[in-house]
């Protein structure tokens, strides 16, 4: 696995946790903030999401078997553009962490997974919200994404679940 990160901050949390009655754990720190990481092996690349992404998010997520099953549906450029500026809000805020897929074959990019809901009391995120063109379905295009993933999320991260 090849990894760039720039740069990495430690997951933090905004708000407090209460443990019990008496325990209250404080932290005011902005959120987990995870920019420019770019995964890749010899299938797949995996980087983080940017604005000029928005006409490749609309080339391959413009297929309505993709969104059958989800509240999110790429039909028009401005739908790629409300989903790639919602990711990214999302992104500043803590929330998420968006990534565009790219084939290595053909360097182009053909769909979107993200980093998400990260939990650093318990020392966790997940993985979801992903879409490949239907071009990629049943490839090893998906598999090679989750396995990038779960490795970053753990070897470097440090992370206890996912």
């Amino acid at each position: 696995m090849h990894v760039i990160i720039e740069p990495l901050f430690p997951l933090n949390f905004r708000g407090s946790i209460t443990i019990g009655r008496d325990l209250k754990i404080l932290n005011t720190k902005r959120g987990p903030v995870m920019k420019n990481i770019e995964l890749v092996n010899d299938i797949v690349t995996i980087r983080s999401m940017q604005l000029t992404d928005i006409d490749a998010i609309f080339e391959a997520g413009n297929y309505s078997e993709i969104w059958t099953h989800l509240v999110v549906t790429i039909q028009s450029r401005e739908d790629a553009a409300r989903f790639v500026e919602q990711s990214l809000l999302n992104q500043e805020l803590g929330k998420e962490h968006p990534f565009v897929i790219i084939d290595n074959k053909t360097n182009r990019i053909i769909g979107s997974t993200k980093l998400m809901n990260p939990d650093p009391y318990h020392n966790r995120i997940e993985i979801g919200f992903s879409w490949l063109s239907p071009a990629y379905w049943r490839s090893p295009i998906n598999s090679n994404c989750k396995y990038l993933l779960m490795q970053y999320c753990f070897e470097v991260r440090n992370l206890n679940r996912i």
